[in-house]
């Protein structure tokens, strides 16, 4: 499906976008954490539009973590996707050379993607399915 086409059916203001939690090591103690302003994260997300709240979301013993970005405007959430469907990201602070991961991203409605990462901690396939069937409704 194109990223056009998801963004016109996903009018939503919550984007779920995986990330490795060895990017997070030693900074997020708890399963789940608000983000703030101090963390690039936050700096990052509002490059696309104003930022509403920012989770991670650490499901337990999970090699990964889900980064919830909740714009305040579904057009902030779009252009999220637009931009970073079909990219890589390059964690500069890292310890290891060329850190990078592919881009995951799952619209939705921030507490049904909290609360499945949280009670499941299942893979991101699972979620994107759950994210689209409520999307499609």
């Amino acid at each position: 499906m194109q990223v056009t086409q998801l963004t016109q059916r996903a009018r939503r203001k919550t984007v779920a976008l995986e990330l490795p939690s060895r990017w997070f090591d030693g900074q997020v103690p708890r399963q789940v954490n608000n983000i703030g302003p101090e963390f690039c994260w936050h700096q990052f997300a509002l490059l696309f539009g104003q930022v509403a709240t920012i989770e991670l979301v650490r499901p337990n013993a999970s090699v990964l973590v889900q980064l919830l970005v909740s714009y305040k405007e579904p057009e902030g959430a779009a252009a999220f996707m637009e931009a970073l469907t079909d990219r890589y990201l390059l964690y500069t602070k890292s310890g290891v050379p060329d850190d990078c991961y592919p881009v995951t991203i799952t619209p939705g409605d921030g507490y049904s993607l909290r609360e499945y990462y949280c009670s499941t901690g299942c893979c991101l396939s699972q979620v994107s399915y759950f994210a689209m069937s409520a999307v499609y409704k």
